[in-house]
């Protein structure tokens, strides 16, 4: 029989209806909901429930003062600290530091230390001989110990910065207790010693708590194990009046172990606190304790979904997760099956999406509406939802127009985002407004403005507090908030597959239990506590150490274990990073010191690589006619030259981006990069000989163009601009600029030793009607940087700020898609001299940028007739194969060729 089955039983059997007279009390709520599930189950007719209530709540309620909220106690904590010391650190730099001093004034209060004793400022050893004569020799060893090692101080500099935050600990301690008492409020500790402190005098005051719980005939405390001194104080003085009662769950060999840290606690509770009915917890029956090694946390997880699956996954079927970041894994791998499942862990409110939102969200406040702040908010999954079509417009403006900044009334459109978008020195009055209309949007589910609900309370106390704080303390400060916020989860608790963390276990019992993270330094863990109290000063006063810790987490693993008939033990078997691999010391206990049977195994994956399916687009009657819709005669797009290349390259690439039309992800770019640095000069180039246009140029014409620095600087600034919307240039751009006019200059140095020239155009779109062997015809298009006339022969001229030359062996070597160093300038430009050939001869030129500072360098190429005819015909083929229908649109071979192609994640 389960452990609060059996006491459930034994009162009723003794008690019946008048069960109901009784006060339980429990370590945990979850306890007290068992108990009374067990009580229902047991009772023969419908009762009274007894008074069912935690340990926590009882103290609270004796004393009749409220729990502070933790942020207003740091806060009162830091103008206390602040005042004292002279400190003048900010409140986020506070907040860790003010979150260890709480935890410590909270042991020295529930294990009634003497503060001033504790903190003082032991000057002489022999100070402690005198004035700490109430402490047990070996405590008495242990202060010893700490302050012959630390004093001298000297001039050691910690020792002096320990001494300064030690010397402002105790009356610290007073001036944030007065505080608090003038409000009626306190933290855990402080309540608790409030009320052991008046049943320690047991005057009048402490008659009247007795009062205040005379109703009740019996207060009967279940499940407990490691007690503080006030808990042991109050639980005293109730055995002394006659109506307290105690159970304690110790049985079995292994807890009762002398040796076994968990009977730490075991025969002083039971010595002090007998229980007056001699219930007996004992069970006798076979255990099967299975361990299992996975290399890998996620597989922890799939493990636990084949147990339940095994054992079934109803009330009596525990998952115990001694490390929480395992939840969600857990919870996504819970067989179908299982209808429901009760978590009692909650889920971090940090790994909320709306989290991530107002992170974004509140950078905006920082400074201006800089694209790397406003983008994140405008991508994000809860602005799309609300105001999808506003934000893709906008978002594509901005990226188009290479917006660096954005104006404010570029957000007019929408009612969100101009509650978003706006300065507000309130920050909290800000967020809540956005917080508000997000939480009344049809478009979001109950979930995700259940995490809405819980960040709108952080930042509503945030606010009820008053605390003078910039914008970067205001984010730390919510941060720190919001990591120590969980959302429960809501559920039926006595139903379903129980899942839970070490500390809800306690008192209760279950057939099946599974324990992930059976590790080393998982569990049980091996994190030191956070304290400013030294260790051996903890240790002499009798405060909390990590010997009272093992202890503790010992006894929730051995009585867990104790009733249950199968339990699984999974460790993670792999040594990386902080983890060793290690199995938890509590399987080695079992295995070796008591010498329980253990099924040991260990799980493995096979990994291998499986070979990738070549991907191949077959041309199905549908894309045959889009493929015609789109490059025939009248369709919606003519074919370039660089279109043809890419489809030499590979035509799997091809089809996605020509004919599917799939596009990289286009961004705004503050600096200048590969592609947008050739545009620009392009651009000012054009701007530069845009006023030679039918006319001849001359040397004189390109000399004076050469010393007119303003127009060049002119040309190049509005160039900057029409293509990045750069106004302001400034840093590393003003190199690229600079770099820009070298080139420039350099390109008309170059025109004019091939001057004079006649001066046609330049980015000129150009288009062609090819027309195939069976009539077919398909337009070609192309932009020329520049088309000039040389001693009566056109010349088209090809701006290039990469290298290349002209070369090739034959005409059908620029159609060869085996080959790696096929040369694409030449394809393109000959392409470009078959749209504008008219019975004359054509010369092409790249202006290759790097090689023009060389005055040898002369890249020029005649194509005549009979070369325009045989480049006709390769050409044709290849255009013949783009549109016939058992040519598939397969993938290169040539792994070369996809290290920079975007779409290489799609099929390598």
């Amino acid at each position: 029989m389960k452990f609060l089955s059996q006491i459930a039983s034994a009162f009723y059997s003794i008690e019946g209806e008048k069960i109901k007279d009784f006060c339980f009390v429990f370590p945990n709520r979850r306890a007290g909901l068992f108990f009374q599930k067990h009580l229902g189950e047991i009772a023969s007719e419908p009762l009274f429930s007894p008074a069912i209530i935690t340990i926590n709540d009882l103290f609270t309620q004796l004393s009749g003062s409220s729990q502070i909220d933790r942020l207003e106690a740091l806060y009162k904590l830091y103008v206390l600290f602040v005042e004292l010391s002279g400190s003048k650190e900010s409140f986020d730099e506070f907040i860790f530091w003010g979150d260890v001093i709480l935890a410590d004034f909270d042991d020295v209060d529930k294990y009634l230390i003497d503060a001033e004793k504790l903190f003082a400022n032991v000057k002489d050893l022999k100070d402690i001989e005198s004035d700490y004569s109430f402490l047990s020799k070996r405590q008495l060893e242990a202060v010893q110990t700490f302050w012959s090692n630390f004093l001298p101080v000297g001039e050691s500099e910690k020792k002096i910065k320990f001494r300064a935050v030690w010397e402002v600990l105790y009356p610290l301690y007073l001036r944030f207790r007065e505080s608090l008492e003038k409000s009626s409020m306190g933290y855990e500790g402080m309540v608790y010693r409030m009320i052991a402190e008046v049943f320690l005098k047991n005057d009048e005051s402490a008659d009247l708590l007795y009062n205040s719980i005379g109703e009740f005939r019996g207060i009967v405390f279940v499940g407990f194990n490691a007690l503080n001194e006030c808990e042991k104080v109050l639980m005293k003085a109730l055995k002394k009046r006659g109506v307290a009662d105690f159970y304690w769950d110790f049985e079995g060999d292994l807890i009762q172990d002398v040796n076994n840290k968990a009977s730490l606690f075991m025969r002083e509770n039971i010595a002090l606190f007998p229980s007056r009915h001699n219930l007996d917890f004992c069970i006798k029956h076979d255990r099967e304790i299975e361990v299992i090694g996975i290399p890998s946390a996620v597989g922890e997880a799939k493990m636990v979904s084949k147990i339940v699956a095994g054992v079934g996954g109803g009330l009596n079927t525990a998952v115990v997760l001694p490390d929480e970041s395992l939840l969600m894994p857990v919870l996504y791998s819970i067989p179908e099956e299982v209808e429901s499942v009760n978590v009692t862990m909650g889920y971090p409110l940090r790994a909320g999406s709306i989290v991530s939102l107002m992170e974004s969200v509140m950078v905006l406040q920082k400074g201006s509406f800089y694209y790397k702040r406003v983008l994140p908010v405008l991508r994000h999954n809860y602005l799309k939802m609300v105001a999808g079509e506003e934000v893709r417009l906008l978002t594509e403006k901005i990226v188009k127009q290479n917006m660096v900044y954005i104006e404010q009334s570029e957000f007019d459109k929408h009612p969100l985002l101009k509650l978003i978008f706006r300065y507000c020195p309130d920050i909290s009055g800000y967020l809540l407004e956005i917080l508000e209309y997000l939480n009344n949007s049809a478009e979001l589910t109950k979930i995700e403005k259940e995490f809405i609900y819980y960040f709108y309370t952080a930042v509503s106390k945030i606010r009820d507090l008053r605390i003078p704080m910039n914008t970067d303390t205001y984010c730390k400060v919510l941060q720190e908030f919001v990591n120590s916020t969980s959302i429960p989860f809501k559920g039926e608790p006595l139903a379903g597959l129980q899942i839970m963390g070490v500390l809800e276990t306690r008192a209760l019992d279950f057939d099946n239990v599974i324990i992930c993270s059976m590790n080393d330094g998982t569990f049980p863990s091996k994190s030191p506590v956070s304290s400013f109290i030294p260790y051996n000063l903890r240790k002499g006063f009798g405060l909390p150490d990590n010997e009272f810790k093992d202890g503790v987490t010992a006894y929730h693993f051995y009585r867990l274990i104790y009733r249950a008939k199968k339990i699984f033990l999974l460790y993670d078997t792999r040594s990386e990073g902080l983890k060793n691999g290690e199995k938890s010391r509590f399987i080695q206990q079992l295995k070796y010191h008591y010498q329980v049977p253990i099924n040991e195994s260990i799980t493995t994956f096979t990994i291998g690589s499986n070979k990738r399916e070549a991907v191949v687009i077959e041309k199905n009657p549908a894309l045959v006619q889009r493929i015609g819709e789109l490059f025939y005669k009248g369709g919606e797009r003519g074919l370039s030259a660089s279109s043809i290349n890419t489809y030499l390259d590979c035509p799997l690439k091809f089809y996605f981006q020509y004919v599917k039309g799939v596009e990289e992800e286009e961004s705004v770019s503050e600096g200048v990069e590969a592609d947008t640095f050739g545009s620009i000069f392009h651009k000012a180039m054009e701007l530069l000989y845009d006023g030679f246009k039918g006319k001849i140029v001359t040397r004189e014409n390109l000399s004076i163009l050469m010393k007119n620095g303003k127009k060049i600087e002119d040309a190049i600034n509005e160039a900057f601009y029409q293509v990045l919307r750069m106004k302001e240039i400034k840093g590393h751009n003003l190199l690229i600029h600079k770099l820009i006019t070298r080139y420039v200059l350099q390109t008309a140095k170059y025109d004019i030793s091939r001057s004079p020239f006649e001066y046609i155009s330049s980015e000129q779109r150009q288009c062609f009607d090819f027309v195939l062997e069976d009539g077919t015809i398909v337009p070609l298009k192309g932009f020329i940087d520049r088309i000039d006339i040389k001693e009566g022969t056109k010349r088209i001229i090809d701006y290039k700020t990469g290298r290349g030359d002209l070369k090739f062996r034959t005409v059908q070597d620029l159609f060869d898609t085996t080959a790696r160093q096929r040369n694409k300038i030449a394809m393109q430009m000959i392409m470009y001299a078959l749209m504008l050939y008219d019975n004359e001869p054509v010369i092409i030129a790249p202006y290759l940028l790097r090689e023009l500072f060389n005055e040898e360098t002369s890249l020029e190429m005649i194509v005549d007739k009979e070369l325009l005819e045989e480049y006709s015909v390769s050409l044709g083929n290849t255009l013949v194969k783009i549109f016939d229908s058992t040519t598939p649109f397969g993938q290169t071979d040539d792994l070369m060729k996809c290290g920079y192609c975007p779409f290489s994640v799609i099929c390598r």
